[in-house]
């Protein structure tokens, strides 16, 4: 983050005069906004860690081309490991073939090499029926569409796409896989980017559900509401819709 701030901090040392006449307030702008942003890192990454846990349990190393040298936590390492054979096993294109991940499963898809069909970070349908406030129901079902979009410009878009595949992390006592696997046959009430999921795909007769680790999205030690075991599955192949409507 603050290397993200600093490209804006540079262009106000170029392009205002004022800072340039007054060059211990400018150094106090940049070195405020450095320290604020560090914090921000500092406190959600390092000292209340979420998705990730304490530098001494990071101990593994994965099968990843992306992540070489880097060692992360087991709870991490084994899922990727494994998501990366049984797409080798499956005969998975990682240039023509793309996956939808939800939720939460980014990680997990860039570590694997693997293309995004729409969004990578896909959020909880539980987040929107869930939420009590207004501003974060105004934040949740916008978020929604947004991935909603991302869908629908993959589907117009990338017309190189050979095969996708439905990539499901669910908890306990859930039955998301299930739902996702109906949607395509039932009339189920789902989440915009899931109606625009079910718009975009077709299953075929080769489409699966095929169960693949157990996985965690969030550390588990860091008594998050979400740091909880899922169900890693992935289902497919589906076909591009063509036309998409």
């Amino acid at each position: 983050m603050p290397i993200l701030a600093s490209p804006a901090i540079l262009l106000l040392f170029d392009v205002t005069k004022g800072l340039k006449k007054h060059l211990f307030s400018s150094i106090s702008v940049g070195a405020i906004t450095f320290v604020s942003l560090f914090y921000a890192i500092l406190e959600k990454q390092v000292i209340h860690f979420c998705g990730n846990g304490p530098f001494m349990n990071q101990t593994d190393f994965t099968k990843s081309k992306y992540l070489q040298f880097i060692r992360v936590e087991k709870n991490f390492a084994y899922p990727i490991d494994r998501i990366i054979h049984e797409l080798n096993v499956i005969g998975f294109d990682f240039e023509y073939d793309r996956i939808f991940a939800y939720p939460y499963l980014a990680g997990i898809v860039c570590a694997s090499g693997a293309k995004a069909f729409g969004c990578v970070w896909n959020m909880a349908e539980i987040n929107i029926t869930s939420a009590k406030t207004a501003p974060e129901i105004v934040e949740y079902k916008n978020i929604s569409h947004l991935n909603a979009e991302y869908l629908r410009l993959s589907a117009h878009k990338d017309s190189c796409i050979r095969n996708v595949y439905i990539m499901v992390g669910e908890k306990s006592g859930e039955n998301i896989a299930k739902k996702i696997e109906n949607m395509f046959f039932e009339r189920l009430q789902v989440s915009k980017e899931l109606e625009e999921l079910k718009t975009a795909l077709l299953p075929t007769t080769e489409t699966h559900k095929k169960y693949i680790c157990e996985i965690y999205t969030h550390n588990p030690d860091s008594g998050f509401k979400d740091a909880r075991p899922r169900k890693l599955y992935l289902i497919g192949p589906y076909k591009l819709r063509k036309p998409h409507s």
